[in-house]
C-alpha cells in the first residue's frame, strides 16, 4: 500500500519586501541565529540536484543530520529540497519553502512537505508532530528576524 501526505505550517504575514525575506530565507550561514529548527544547513543554492545537509533540531533532546538535494530556486518565490529512502516506494519527501508578495511591503511565508511511501506512517507516529510544530517555528521565526533587520 502506498501513502502520501503532506505537513505544512501556519502562513505568517511579514511585514517586509519580498527581497528582504528571501535574503533572510537564503543566508544559511545566520539560521542558527534565528532558526530554531532547521538550526544549520550546509548547502550550495546555486546548483540544483547538489547535497543540502539539514541540521534539524527534531526535539529538545533530537538532534538530526540529513541529507537532502536541492530541488527548486526561484528567487523571491520558492526554496525547496528533497529525499528518497533507498527507493522512492519506500519513502520520498519534498519540502517547499514559499514566499508571495502581498503589497509593496508586505510577504506571506509558508513551508509544506509531502511525504510519499510506505514508510509515511511510521514517520509520521514518530515525527509528525514534531515536524509540525518545527515548521510553525521557523514561520514565526522568520517574521520575527525579518521585522527586526
Amino acid at each position: 500500500m502506498f501513502f502520501k501526505t503532506a505537513i505544512e505550517s501556519v502562513t505568517v504575514e511579514i511585514n517586509a519586501p519580498i527581497s528582504k525575506v528571501w535574503e533572510v530565507l537564503v543566508d544559511l550561514d545566520s539560521y542558527a541565529e534565528w532558526n530554531p529548527y532547521t538550526v544549520r544547513i550546509d548547502a550550495d543554492l546555486n546548483t540544483l540536484g547538489s547535497p543540502v545537509d539539514l541540521h534539524v533540531q527534531m526535539t529538545a533532546k533530537n538532534l538530526i543530520v540529513q541529507t537532502e538535494e536541492l530541488r527548486v530556486n526561484k528567487k523571491e518565490e520558492q526554496l525547496s529540497w528533497g529525499m528518497k529512502m533507498l527507493h522512492p516506494w519506500l519513502m520520498c519527501a519534498q519540502r517547499d519553502q514559499i514566499i508571495k508578495a502581498v503589497g509593496e511591503n508586505k510577504t506571506t511565508y509558508y513551508t509544506v512537505d509531502v511525504f510519499e511511501g510506505l514508510l509515511v506512517p511510521l514517520c509520521m507516529l514518530l515525527y509528525g508532530k514534531p515536524i509540525k510544530q518545527g515548521f510553525d517555528a521557523i514561520a514565526h521565526a522568520l517574521k520575527q528576524r525579518v521585522e527586526s533587520l
